[in-house]
């Protein structure tokens, strides 16, 4: 398991700023493409492996962005 504790580990706050960034947006485009599944996949089992492999994508972005908070808490997107 990664920990922001680990010796060497240090990430420039400009950087922590625009990775924050490009994850949330990522997030953004993913809940879109949740919506166009919504309305237009209408075949179950399709619509259900879908929204499975988005389930592990929003996932991702979240995992994504432990590093960063652990270094930077006060770019957490939920506080």
């Amino acid at each position: 398991m990664w920990s922001p504790h680990h010796e060497g580990i240090n990430m420039e706050r400009a950087l922590a700023e625009q990775m924050v960034g490009e994850i949330l947006a990522m997030g953004e485009s993913l809940n879109r493409l949740n919506d166009l599944i919504e309305v237009h996949v209408t075949e179950g089992a399709v619509k259900m492996q879908f929204k499975r492999a988005l389930g592990e994508a929003m996932g991702s972005g979240a995992v994504l962005l432990l590093p960063i908070v652990g270094l930077h808490p006060d770019l957490d997107p939920d506080k």
